[in-house]
């Protein structure tokens, strides 16, 4: 009959809404485990790469450690700290591009020996450059005051530098000296015109020309004693 009909559509109505129903609650629930599955992975991974940033950081660690500590040996064997302050290795670019743990250290490594060579070597024209100051500018040593630069050159450079400066002082101390050999020449005809002018006796024009040009001139004892005669 119509009327059982109509029942059984209704029934049917409601048992439809109640599985819609029960499928959106499962839909929401299975949506919620999964956020909750992907948080976890997201954490996880997350964890994992500071783990490696971890790992990375602490290698490069190592070798600047390692590196600093050879130059420190380097600066004990020389006596003074001249090593010079250069960038001697690239740890952080070498490990570019590495992925795996060993990758890393071997590269790291790699590099830490390079760096170990090129230092020891500087170290090594340090000593000798020193060695040739040594033998060089003994007595000199105030000229030096660079020292710490001019011992990076090389050795050849370095010992011309030593010995042009060596010599450019000489000649500025003979300089000054005959400067003052000639001032004290001039003082000193000077003073035998005032004597001579005092005493009543003539000091030949000549003399006192050559005096004025800055060759020697000496108040002989033949002057003195006309000049002490006199008084």
């Amino acid at each position: 009959s119509f009327k059982e009909a109509e029942e059984r559509i209704a029934l049917v109505c409601e048992q439809v809404v109640a599985e819609i129903k029960d499928v959106d609650a499962f839909t929401r629930e299975l949506s919620h485990v999964g956020e909750l599955i992907r948080q976890a992975r997201l954490n996880g991974e997350q964890q994992v790469k500071t783990r490696k940033d971890s790992i990375r950081a602490e290698i490069l660690n190592a070798g600047n450690k390692a590196l600093r500590e050879h130059i420190d040996s380097l600066n004990k064997l020389i006596g003074k700290p001249y090593m010079p302050n250069m960038k001697w290795a690239n740890f952080a670019e070498v490990m570019r591009g590495k992925k795996s743990i060993t990758s890393l250290r071997d590269a790291v490594s790699a590099e830490l020996a390079n760096a170990k060579i090129a230092s020891s070597a500087a170290c090594q024209l340090i000593l000798t450059n020193l060695s040739s100051l040594r033998d060089l500018a003994d007595g000199y040593q105030f000229l030096f005051a660079d020292t710490a630069q001019i011992v990076l050159k090389q050795n050849d450079d370095m010992v011309s530098l030593v010995k042009l400066r060596i010599a450019e002082h000489k000649d500025a101390e003979a300089k000054k000296a005959e400067q003052a050999r000639i001032r004290k020449e001039q003082d000193d005809a000077r003073a035998a015109a005032a004597l001579s002018a005092q005493a009543g006796v003539d000091v030949p024009t000549a003399a006192m020309a050559v005096a004025a040009s800055g060759a020697r001139f000496d108040i002989d004892d033949s002057l003195r004693a006309a000049i002490a005669g006199q008084n």
